[in-house]
């Protein structure tokens, strides 16, 4: 969590960040951040569902757009090239833009190749859009939705940036989703399932992100 802050809260007018009940110390690193980032809000929030946790950290928000990404996410500099510059570019001449979809690069720690991880909208006007919980899907899935008939019928303009999402192995995404995603309780919070530590554990190769 400590290199997921440096990487995203400096570049942003302000920070939420909502923790859903963790137990293995990233509580108590935030708090100890938040000093050094006074933009930076954290919230506590008792899990009941990506999609509600997700809409109250938009709820808690005041800019205009909003960037979503989880601690295992990384949008940043990118030598030799800026990814953060692209985007503020990006938001610049289309600014009348409502949302923007980004592709994800799962990036491996050992050598297993990286492969395309989907594309999904994570920008977006953030008084115009809500999270909701697809009927037919898991509790940990969610989908973006418009909330008038302005945005209804999402177009995305697609983004050049892409998300890297760093991953311990392609075994270690595949017991997550065993252990976790496809678990039918609201309320189970990550780090209590059996073997976190292994399917969460740090990825090196993040250190070569700046």
């Amino acid at each position: 969590i400590e290199r997921f802050v440096s990487a995203h809260v400096p570049h942003g007018e302000e920070a939420v960040i909502v923790d859903t009940g963790s137990i293995d110390g990233t509580r108590e690193v935030l708090k100890k951040l938040s000093f050094q980032y006074p933009h930076m809000i954290i919230f506590d929030y008792n899990m009941d569902t990506y999609a509600n946790a997700r809409n109250f950290s938009l709820e808690n928000a005041t800019k205009k757009f909003a960037l979503v990404l989880d601690a295992d996410e990384l949008l940043t500099e990118e030598n030799p090239t800026n990814d953060w510059e692209k985007l503020f570019d990006l938001l610049k001449r289309n600014s009348k833009t409502t949302c923007f979809s980004f592709d994800f690069q799962n990036i491996f720690s050992g050598d297993d190749s990286e492969d395309y991880g989907g594309n999904k909208i994570r920008l977006f006007l953030r008084d115009r859009y809500k999270f909701s919980l697809p009927s037919s899907l898991v509790f940990c899935y969610e989908k973006l939705q418009g909330i008038d008939a302005t945005t209804r019928r999402m177009h995305p303009f697609q983004s050049t940036v892409r998300i890297k999402h760093f991953l311990p192995s392609p075994q270690a995404m595949e017991l997550k989703l065993r252990q976790w995603y496809q678990l039918s309780n609201p309320n189970a919070c990550p780090s209590e399932s059996p073997n976190f530590q292994e399917w969460k554990s740090y990825n090196p190769k993040r250190d070569n992100f700046q």
